[in-house]
């Protein structure tokens, strides 16, 4: 288990190469205030960084990034649907490795649960066993997926969606099972796309059914005395079999906040359980109506 101070954020990247998000209104980050946000995230002991070819012009801006300004980084990278990419596995990651300027991937992998069979497990193996990636794994959306794909498959990292609203992976004991088989796990969604951050008022008509879990939390944060961030990042404390909780930020003051955040965090004692809803249309960013691709 880790040591309960280590860094346990990591950085998404999507935002670099698109407009993304539904608290995003700022639109595609500046490359220069990427560059600032890896010089901060290097600063705060990140090492961490997710990014997926299908993620716009994010490889591409990394790769100019990442050598000129001498950062060290692990990088993770997914394989979109595999229908959609008219090459092999071998061939995107190749062509990912091209643009990120890079020699050698810590992890990669499927982000269509649905592709990981036996010929694309064989694929990536494969890959691992040449040096061109040092993890292999799956993004999945439920713990079924999980439970499913890790059973069958010798895999090293899998990526599941897990926050105040979203425990399903908590609850069915998956998270445990996971780690009792030595997979690493990076949980996403932490903010919930940026949705747990939104005042009440900032909600559009498609949330109004779920107006009461909001208020909810934030009569309980106000009891607590903290911030309806503050309450997010406790999972990143409580969940110790969780190794990294990918964050996504659109600029440095982003960033330097939610890592304030994160380290007062430490410290709260938050209850979890009566904020767990399992209504897909809440949970499932995929499903609103108003997300940004």
């Amino acid at each position: 288990m880790k040591n309960s101070n280590t860094m346990k954020l990591a950085l998404g990247t999507v935002q670099f190469g698109l407009d993304y998000g539904i608290s995003n209104d700022g639109g595609q980050v500046a490359i220069e205030e990427v560059k600032k946000i890896l010089h901060i995230a290097q600063q705060n002991e990140i090492d961490t960084l997710d990014t997926g070819c299908a993620y716009g012009t994010c490889e591409t801006v990394l790769g100019n990034v990442l050598p000129k300004q001498d950062f060290m980084f692990n990088v993770i990278d997914k394989i979109p649907d595999i229908e959609t990419i008219g090459k092999t596995i071998g061939q995107t990651l190749e062509h990912s490795l091209t643009k990120l300027h890079l020699d050698c991937l810590e992890g990669l992998l499927l982000h269509n649960a649905a592709d990981l069979t036996d010929g694309t497990y064989q694929q990536l193996s494969d890959l691992k066993t040449q040096g061109l990636v040092k993890k292999i794994g799956v993004s999945v959306y439920h713990p079924n997926q999980a439970f499913e794909l890790a059973e069958r498959y010798d895999l090293d990292l899998i990526q599941l969606p897990l926050n105040l609203f979203d425990q399903r992976f908590i609850q069915t004991g998956c998270i445990k099972w996971l780690k009792e088989r030595n997979v690493e796990i990076h949980a996403r969604s932490l903010f919930l796309q940026g949705l747990l951050l939104m005042r009440t008022t900032q909600l559009s008509d498609y949330f109004t059914p779920y107006k009461d879990l909001f208020e909810r939390l934030d009569r309980y944060c106000e009891s607590l005395n903290i911030t309806r961030q503050q309450a997010a990042l406790t999972m990143a404390h409580q969940q110790r079999s969780v190794d990294k909780f990918v964050i996504g930020v659109c600029s440095q003051l982003q960033l330097e906040q939610v890592i304030e955040a994160y380290e007062k965090a430490r410290s709260i004692d938050f209850e979890l359980d009566p904020f767990s809803c399992h209504e897909e249309a809440l949970i499932s960013p995929f499903l609103w109506p108003e997300k940004k691709q």
